[in-house]
């Protein structure tokens, strides 16, 4: 049984028999939170109604941080120039 139906008819991902496995190849589908609270209350779970995108981009910013701390940006930049 196919998980989702897309916008244009096509379906993709599965279900198992017993519903309790389910999978697809649509990349960012649980990126926005009331889509991911919907599909998690209708497995029976709930979501912590955390900002997806907000929690992605202070990770990232974690990680340029400690990048530009312990890397000598400016010396990069002059090799690559």
């Amino acid at each position: 049984m196919p998980l989702i139906r897309c916008d244009d008819g096509r379906l993709d991902g599965a279900i198992s028999p017993d519903g309790r496995i389910a999978g697809c190849y649509v990349h960012r589908l649980f990126d926005i939170t009331g889509q991911r609270a919907a599909w998690l209350d209708r497995w029976g779970a709930r979501s912590d109604g955390l900002d997806y995108t907000a929690r992605v981009e202070r990770a990232l910013e974690t990680v340029a941080s400690t990048m530009e701390s312990g890397l000598d940006i400016e010396g990069l930049l002059a090799i690559a120039r």
